[in-house]
């Protein structure tokens, strides 16, 4: 039933407010069994692997000659350094859902990056990336015989 404006203002109470309530729908009535601690766990370790890859990215690259290592240092520098970015997955959204203070992470990676480039050797974290390709290569080989 459509009520016109004269309608709905002859029902509402003298406070100016209506008797009855819209009935709102929103996303979290349906998907509240995924918001336990097991669900956000998988988002979290994403997050840890995002940043912890960012961290092996800009060392590994710091001093780099090759334009390809250049470019993946300039990327990573832009992701953690500038605050233009937006959505979950930016550098201070990452940091907020894992507890950590966004600016004095970057001052760890400067202060890392100021005692490499005068010489020191400061811990890297080093870890070679998932061979994805040669695993498939060989599962493709394995099923062709």
């Amino acid at each position: 039933m459509v009520h016109t404006l004269t309608q709905l203002d002859s029902l509402a109470a003298p406070s100016g407010e209506f008797p009855f309530q819209p009935e709102v729908v929103l996303p979290i009535q349906f998907h509240h069994a995924r918001r336990d601690a097991t669900s956000v766990e998988g988002i979290r370790k994403l997050m840890w692997a995002i940043l912890i890859d960012a961290v092996r990215c800009f060392q590994t690259n710091l001093e780099a000659r090759q334009p390809a290592r250049q470019q993946r240092f300039r990327e990573t520098h832009f992701w953690i350094f500038s605050d233009e970015g937006y959505g979950p997955f930016c550098f201070k959204e990452v940091c907020n859902a894992l507890e950590l203070d966004p600016r004095a992470f970057r001052q760890w990676l400067l202060r890392w990056q100021k005692r490499r480039r005068a010489g020191e050797r400061p811990a890297t974290i080093r870890r070679s990336p998932v061979g994805i390709s040669r695993s498939l290569t060989t599962t493709a080989r394995a099923s062709r015989k």
